[in-house]
């Protein structure tokens, strides 16, 4: 039985519309629950804040010969039977017309079941999930079985067998490409990206799996983003030569197929995939990325989601303050970072997952052009969702407001920075030899008189393996060898 706290919360996220819908069917019942469930439903809907022994009384007030809990469960029985039901406007939903296709064949009006499932199956094959396709043709077997004229028809009973075979393999091979997406992003999880070849081999298992090397002409228009995607993000992981040229390849491969087809958010993920690879990269083509900036915000025109705005935005200012970072043009990037910071142009980005790197890179920049005290305001600026940043990037974080501290001679807060720090590394499920690098200058940077040799012997230290491959996870977040020449 539902609860009164699950009755409330179903009322509260109705729309105007259902609302109005569900009332006018509550006017439609016959007598005394037609009363009950309009009183109930407009008590319920009156109270903003959940409360049980309030709402109790009130709904205990109109009912008579059952329990309260009783009527309530068939008020929210009622509630959703009709919401199942409702479709604004006039055409009914793929899900609600089969469902109609489904009572003609129960109630045996099979002519007219088979004339509307002819009709539904083409558009469902273009637009619709695999499950509402699987559906379709089940009912379309049971007419085929049960219906005469139909049955037979061995030309339609032939070509509609090869329609749910071609269906079925299409449906098969794109759970097979999403369970590849799992298994990737569950090592991604339990294992992080790779830090020596025995971690990298876990990536090359995946890689080597037969179904992502089939010629792209026998991948399905639905499986094909996945494929694209998993194969680019499997490169770039594994650090193959080629990699960003593979998803450079794979996105025109994409746009020439589906040219007809309006797929902004399939575009969308290919560019984001290319741009972190772009913001990885030592050089970034100034260019390519205005070129995919321009292509970005035309498909966004296209795409209601508030929250994918917010992520490409973000992931486009990152890149573009990342190629100022990377050309050490700090006061084009500083002109920059001055207009995407201003509470208009900041709303386009601010609640992006990874918004907190904009300030970040900010600070970098300001940073290497010799202002700590700027870099340190920007460092500030996001320090509240240290909670939520990827450990590597809150190495390079907190490791960046040390120097900041320590060059502004900010001693009072260098033991906490100094803490802060520590704690971060200690959390690491491993670590490796960069690391392991900076917990050895945090024993001894303590002692104030002594910080700049170890700040020194650490610039030798991880000089020696920036150049490692396993390494660069490590140094994607910081500009550890121009931070300490600055220092």
């Amino acid at each position: 039985m539902a609860t009164l706290k699950e009755l409330h919360d179903l009322v509260h996220v109705l729309d105007k519309n259902e609302k109005k819908f569900i009332t006018i069917s509550m006017d439609a019942l016959a007598g005394k629950a037609r009363d009950r469930y309009k009183k109930a439903f407009h008590n319920i809907n009156e109270q903003l804040d959940f409360d049980a022994e309030k709402l109790k009384r009130k709904l205990g007030r109109d009912v008579v010969g059952m329990s309260v809990s009783e009527a309530n469960n068939y008020v929210y029985d009622f509630i959703c039977k009709t919401i199942v039901g409702y479709q604004p406007g006039k055409k009914l939903g793929y899900t609600n017309q089969l469902k109609l296709i489904e009572l003609f064949v129960n109630r045996k009006l099979f002519a007219a079941a088979h004339k509307h499932l002819q009709k539904l199956i083409p558009e469902l094959e273009e637009h619709s999930s695999f499950s509402l396709i699987q559906r379709a043709h089940e009912l379309q077997e049971i007419i085929t079985i049960s219906y005469g004229p139909v049955n037979s028809d061995y030309n339609f009973r032939e070509k509609f067998f090869k329609e749910r075979i071609a269906a079925t393999e299409m449906q098969r091979q794109n759970i097979d490409f999403l369970y590849l997406n799992f298994r990737f992003f569950q090592l991604l999880k339990s294992e992080g990206l790779p830090r020596t070849a025995h971690q990298a081999k876990k990536y090359l298992e995946i890689w080597q799996e037969p179904l992502l090397h089939i010629p792209i002409a026998d991948i399905h228009d639905r499986t094909i983003k996945i494929y694209y995607i998993l194969r680019g993000a499997l490169m770039s992981v594994l650090m193959m030569p080629g990699a960003d040229d593979e998803i450079r390849k794979h996105l025109k491969d994409f746009r020439q197929r589906m040219k007809n087809m309006k797929l902004p958010l399939a575009e969308i993920d290919l560019l984001d995939l290319l741009l972190s690879n772009m913001g990885a990269a030592s050089e970034i083509n100034w260019s390519e990325l205005q070129q995919i900036k321009v292509r970005t915000k035309e498909l966004l025109h296209d795409v209601p989601i508030q929250s994918v705005h917010q992520r490409t935005m973000a992931k486009l200012i990152i890149v573009e303050l990342t190629f100022y970072l990377r050309k050490g043009n700090f006061a084009e990037g500083i002109k920059y970072m001055d207009l995407i910071i201003k509470p208009k142009e900041r709303q386009l980005w601010k609640d992006a997952p990874l918004a907190y790197m904009i300030p970040f890179t900010c600070a970098r920049i300001h940073y290497l052009n010799n202002d700590p005290d700027k870099a340190l305001d920007y460092l500030l600026m996001i320090q509240d969702q240290e909670k939520v940043m990827r450990p590597y990037f809150l190495i390079s974080y907190r490791f960046l407001f040390l120097l900041c501290h320590y060059r502004l001679k900010n001693f009072q807060f260098l033991d906490s920075a100094i803490t802060s720090l520590t704690r971060s590394l200690n959390k690491l499920d491993k670590m490796y030899a960069p690391e392991k690098a900076m917990l050895q200058f945090l024993r001894h940077a303590g002692h104030t008189d002594k910080i700049g040799h170890h700040l020194q012997k650490l610039s030798t230290s991880l000089n020696a393996y920036k150049s490692d491959p396993y390494h660069q996870i490590f140094f994607e977040f910081g500009d550890y060898s121009d931070w300490l020449k600055s220092t």
